[in-house]
């Protein structure tokens, strides 16, 4: 190849293998995180069980609450607008010490403000405040502590809590878990169809959803059967530490009018495990709503299939359900912007021990279609061994991205800028007699991180190279793109027999940080411009 030059100061790749022959498919572009600067939010240390994000002082950026235990205050955090956070001291919300489990927001009283809903054990009732914004006539993210009825003052050592438009009359329920085989509590919002004031609530005494005792941990909303109502799923734990099946999850069909029937066939039903989590998503890209339903205790988590109608049916979604270890907490959210549902996992790491697989650290798993999905290196997300218990997702930084938050017990949380797709393909590249390669990556370009490059629809058994340069340009002679001043030059194997060509490596340390690197192959072909041919060039960016 005539324009290979071998100067390797940015020698990418340690080790080059062949692919075998045939072809596969492209290999998507992936996702980069990293760590927010640090600030109170990421820096506080507490035992931290739950994680709510929203824009609770109306000024246009996410805040943050988090539920403590052992007695801790719960903790609110103030967003500068770009990610950084300041704790607030003063509001009621964040100095109520609790053995606290989860938190969840939502609009009660109709005034367009998010009013907050803590759990907790037994030791303390429920926690509710509400926003003195709107209808209060205060300042928007003030709170006040309510503590009249039952949704403030019962004690039922209480796990989760949802809120949901269960009645359809627009004003939002709560149904709240409870845990030492305690029955679940459906409250119902007055306002709407009851007649009465929107925020007042009555905790129902009757009816499936309300008479079924576990240990229960926080439930989903979604309408499954589509029919314009929301459904209920509620996962359920065994309760024992170490315990086999555990105790089968609790699965809910609404009538329209916010009464619910237990259905008690199937396998979404039927299935024993010792359940922690779970999140409505269209796992398998077919406009409906499945289901995933994270485990512990060394089993393996569930994915179930809807057909459309509400039923459902074990689903192979590969490293979905193939990572067992102690999944806690799980959310579903378009984080790479292709027009699907990513999944965030978290899992806790040190109360059994080390665990199965590295999956079974907190994990994105991005949706590759069809019931596929990636489990890529994403940064300090995959390496961090914390002892997770919530995740959440939101645009922290208003960059129009899916960020990452993760609540931990005993260590800071952990925040996780989303920085974008890793790879930016700018392109056609150069074709020849062989064909036009096309080159795709996976992996995060980052010292000592894996990268694997695919090379397709090249010439079979040609020569080629690994071009890196600091810059591109547009090859007008050709109309694509070329790198045209390589900085390195890592010559590889041939490519094989159908012209298909993987590299497999790791950047080198001591690359310089924030550098914007572009990638070809060069791929030695006679009869294309100036004897090669080259594929599309790909953009990323050094962390």
């Amino acid at each position: 190849m005539k324009l290979i030059v071998p100067v390797l100061p940015l020698a990418l790749l340690s080790a080059i293998a062949a692919s075998p022959p045939g072809q596969g498919q492209r290999l998507p572009p992936e996702l980069l995180l990293t760590s927010f600067e640090p600030s109170a939010a990421s820096s506080d240390a507490a035992n931290s069980r739950g994680i709510a994000l929203g824009d609770l002082d109306g000024d246009g950026d996410i805040d943050i609450v988090v539920a403590n235990t052992l007695g801790e205050d719960n903790a609110l955090y103030w967003n500068d607008g770009a990610g950084r956070f300041r704790a607030e001291t003063a509001s009621p919300l964040s100095s109520d010490g609790g053995f606290s489990r989860d938190v969840a927001l939502g609009d009660i009283d109709g005034d367009e403000d998010l009013d907050v809903f803590v759990t907790n054990n037994p030791a303390n009732p429920n926690f509710l405040y509400v926003n003195q914004g709107g209808l209060q006539g205060g300042t928007q993210g003030e709170f006040a502590r309510r503590t009249d009825g039952a949704i403030a003052s019962e004690n039922a050592n209480s796990r989760g809590a949802s809120f949901a438009d269960i009645d359809a009359d627009g004003d939002l329920d709560l149904f709240v878990t409870n845990g030492s085989n305690n029955d679940n509590s459906m409250y119902v919002n007055q306002g709407g169809v009851q007649g009465g004031a929107q925020g007042d609530f009555v905790r129902r005494t009757s009816g499936d959803e309300v008479s079924d005792g576990g240990i229960s941990h926080r439930a989903c909303f979604a309408d499954v059967d589509a029919d314009g109502d929301l459904d209920l799923f509620v996962p359920n734990h065994g309760g024992v530490m170490g315990a086999g099946a555990g105790a089968p999850n609790f699965y809910y069909l609404n009538d329209g009018d916010g009464n619910f029937e237990r259905v008690r066939e199937g396998p979404i039903a039927t299935d024993r495990a010792n359940s922690l989590c779970a999140a409505f998503g269209d796992v398998d890209d077919d406009g409906d709503l499945d289901l995933f339903v994270g485990n512990n205790q060394g089993q393996n988590n569930s994915v179930y299939e809807n057909d459309g109608s509400g039923s459902f049916s074990p689903l192979s979604a590969r490293s979905l359900t193939i990572d067992r270890g102690e999944t806690t907490a799980c959310a579903w959210g378009d984080v790479d912007r292709d027009g699907d549902d990513d999944l965030l996992a978290v899992n806790r790491t040190t109360l059994l021990g080390p665990r199965p697989t590295a999956g079974t650290f907190n994990t994105l798993y991005l949706n590759l279609g069809s019931a596929d999905f990636s489990l890529p290196d994403h940064g300090p997300l995959a390496t961090d061994a914390d002892e997770s218990y919530g995740a959440a997702l939101g645009d922290l930084d208003g960059d129009g991205r899916l960020d990452l938050a993760v609540a931990n017990l005993g260590q800071p949380n952990a925040l996780y800028r989303n920085l974008g797709r890793q790879w930016v393909d700018l392109g056609h590249g150069l074709a020849g007699d062989g064909g036009q390669p096309t080159l795709g990556a996976a992996g995060n370009l980052r010292p000592l991180s894996p990268v694997r490059l695919r090379v397709e629809h090249a010439p079979a058994d040609a020569p080629a190279s690994l071009v890196i340069g600091l810059d591109e340009r547009h090859a007008a002679f050709k109309g694509g793109t070329l790198v045209p001043a390589p900085h390195a030059v890592i010559p590889c194997r041939g490519t094989s027999r159908t012209g298909v060509l993987e590299l497999d490596g790791h950047l080198p340390a001591g690359m310089p940080a924030h550098s914007l690197l572009f990638l070809q192959v060069w791929i030695h072909d006679p009869l294309g411009p100036h004897d090669f041919a080259a594929s599309n060039a790909l953009q990323a960016r050094l962390p």
